[in-house]
This record gives C-alpha cells, sequence and structure tokens, in this order.
C-alpha cells in the first residue's frame, strides 16, 4: 500500500512545545513512535492517526533537538526541531529515503543530504558525510551526522578484555537473572529491536549460537522495542525459548545505554570470567567466536 505522507508545517510553534501535525493518506487508524536521542523530550511518545489526521506536540525546552519518529513499518527518519518549532514531511511510506522533510534549515539540508546519497556506495557516502561536516562545522546537522557515523565504530566499553558491568534484568518471564550468577558461564546477549529494519534475524542467530557452540551458553534476547505487541507477535512466531528481556526504553535501556550500544543488532559474547570475548554487529563475528 502506498503511503502519501504529509506531517508538520513550516512555521514557528509555541515557545517551549515541538509540534509534529500532518495527514498520511491511505492510513486512517496507526500509530507512529517518537523520541529524542538528545534529550529534546523525556521517554518514548506515540504519535496517534485518526482518519489520516494527527497533531502531536511536546514540551521541548532545547533550542535544537532531533526527532526520531518510528513509522508502522519501523523503518524509522530523523527530523530537526527544537522549542517553538513545527517541521514538514511529504512523500511515500513504501520509499522513506525520498521523503521531503522541510521547517528550518537542518530539515531542509538532511532532505538534500539524503536524496544525494540515497543510491551511492557507502565510501562515496562517506565522502559526503565528511565534506559536509567539514563545511559546515557546528551545525545541528553535522553534529547528528558526524555521531551517526561515531555510532558505527566501537565504544571503548565493548572492546575485547573489558569487563561487563554488574546488573539484574528481570526477564519477560518474570525469572531474574544477573551478571553474578552468571559468572562461570558463557553468555550471548543480542540487543535488537523490532522497529529496527534487518534487526529481527537475531533470534534466528540466537537458535543457531545455541546449537554450534560447544559449551553450554547462556542466552539472552535484550530488545529495545517500546510496543509489547508487537514484540509478543515476533517471539511468539519464532518460538523464543531463551531468556527474554524488555523494559520499552528504547536505547536509554540502562544497560545498553551504559554499554554505549548505538547500532541494531548488536552482540556481545561473554565468557566465564565475565569479560567480553567478541562484540560486533556482525553475526559473522561472533559466529566465528563461537565455532
Amino acid at each position: 500500500m502506498c503511503l502519501a505522507l504529509l506531517a508538520l508545517a513550516s512555521c514557528q510553534g509555541r515557545k517551549g512545545e515541538m509540534r509534529i501535525r500532518g495527514h498520511l493518506a491511505n492510513l486512517n487508524e496507526a500509530d507512529l513512535y517518537v523520541l529524542s536521542p538528545d534529550g529534546g523530550m523525556e521517554g518514548i511518545d506515540t504519535i496517534h492517526i485518526h482518519e489520516g489526521e494527527f497533531d502531536w506536540r511536546t514540551q521541548c525546552t532545547q533550542d535544537e533537538a532531533t526527532f526520531l519518529i518510528v513509522y508502522p513499518t519501523f523503518s524509522t527518519l530523523t527530523v530537526f526541531g527544537g522549542s517553538g518549532q513545527v517541521a514538514k514531511l511529504e512523500g511515500d511510506a513504501q520509499h522513506l529515503a525520498a521523503v521531503k522533510v522541510s521547517g528550518g534549515h537542518s530539515n531542509e539540508q538532511y532532505t538534500k543530504y539524503r536524496m544525494e546519497t540515497d543510491s551511492v556506495s557507502d565510501q562515496r557516502k562517506d565522502s559526503i558525510r565528511i565534506q559536509y561536516i567539514r563545511q559546515n562545522e557546528g551545525s545541528p546537522l553535522a553534529r547528528y551526522l558526524e555521531h551517526d557515523w561515531l555510532s558505527r565504530r566501537k565504544p571503548e566499553s565493548l572492546q575485547k578484555g573489558q569487563r561487563v558491568p554488574k546488573f539484574t534484568l528481570r526477564m519477560r518471564s518474570g525469572q531474574s537473572v544477573g551478571s553474578l550468577g552468571l559468572r562461570g558461564r558463557n553468555v550471548l546477549i543480542a540487543f535488537w529491536a523490532n522497529w529496527k529494519s534487518g534487526s529481527g534475524i537475531v533470534n534466528h542467530h540466537i537458535r543457531k549460537a545455541r546449537r554450534i557452540c560447544t559449551k553450554p551458553l547462556v542466552c539472552i534476547s535484550y530488545s529495545l522495542d517500546v510496543d509489547q505487541g508487537a514484540l509478543d507477535y515476533v517471539e511468539r512466531m519464532d518460538s523464543v525459548t531463551w531468556h527474554s528481556y524488555c523494559d520499552q526504553m528504547g536505547f536509554q535501556s540502562p544497560l545498553a545505554s551504559q554499554l554505549g550500544i548505538r547500532t541494531l543488532p548488536y552482540y556481545i559474547l561473554v565468557d566465564e570470567q565475565g569479560r567480553i570475548a567478541e562484540s560486533s554487529a556482525e553475526w559473522k563475528d561472533i559466529e566465528t567466536n563461537l565455532k
């Protein structure tokens, strides 16, 4: 189904408020999720769509902030805003890379950047990114592009040999699992979310890990989902029988935040001493170590 997206008018709004409003053709009732990775708003909120119309507002004291919109297809789009600002989206939901975002210089520049890098190689995309950052140092979009690039690099806390911080997680089953109780056992923690494209393969990889690992392996599916119903459905379809955790806090989930998880899916393999044996966004790196 082709969805024509319209959101956010490019005019000034109320001071201290960020507003998202618009119309989605061919979509009567639906929810979009919205969060701000840099503190433009607290937690995760829902944009309710009724008969294709929506008008969402949040308190925002920052003059500059980024907002991540999660579509029903679990694809995401970044919008720049802040106190007293409104923006505008228009395009086709089946081709989100072509959705135009206006309402402020950063949104218009980001749209231009996405159009320019939509069908180019990763090497060419990095070249365009670096050039923009150098030419627009300090701008909201330059900072965002730099952070996005850095997020693809492995944080220091995830290097091999680093000890995993102490944690206790209350699994969806009701069982509590903690780092101290796991000492002496090999552990695979897989971070993922339904809303992140390509992330749903995690459960298949966990099942494979349990099959190929030559030592007893404790597996933890760590979901950063915000929609409990979507997670329930996926885990039923995937016949998940291993530990499953979700606190519906997205990237603000304490352990994910403490470890510096910035991309999904992401895998951490912990050895019997509680130290990182391998960590990677690429399953092949984990699989090699397991074998």
